[in-house]
């Protein structure tokens, strides 16, 4: 068949068997795929407490603020606030460079 690939006759046999193979790689590709997610899924499913993993960390609890700490917070906050107020009034007149 492929000896015969300049023949009219015969490119309709090779593109037929061009794509099957063409099929069958993307169906491997496809089951490879899917598998490997099921596979991956049902291992974070087993995994029993995130042991061993940076997830486990995340999950525990934050230690407890103080009062003096939020209230410190809290005027962090406010002063913030109070110097983007300032800057919305006090504009700086800075010429623009494209001009």
């Amino acid at each position: 068949m492929y000896a015969n690939r300049h023949e009219p006759e015969q490119v309709r046999a090779l593109a037929d068997y061009y794509w099957r193979i063409l099929l069958s790689v993307a169906a491997i590709v496809v089951l490879f795929s899917v598998g490997y997610g099921v596979f991956v899924f049902l291992s974070v499913l087993q995994d029993e407490g995130g042991t061993g993993t940076d997830i486990g960390v995340a999950v525990q609890m934050p230690s407890m603020i103080s009062r003096a700490q939020l209230q410190d917070t809290l005027d962090e906050f406010e002063a913030r606030q109070q110097l983007f107020e300032s800057l919305k009034t006090n504009v700086l007149d800075v010429a623009e460079p494209s001009r």
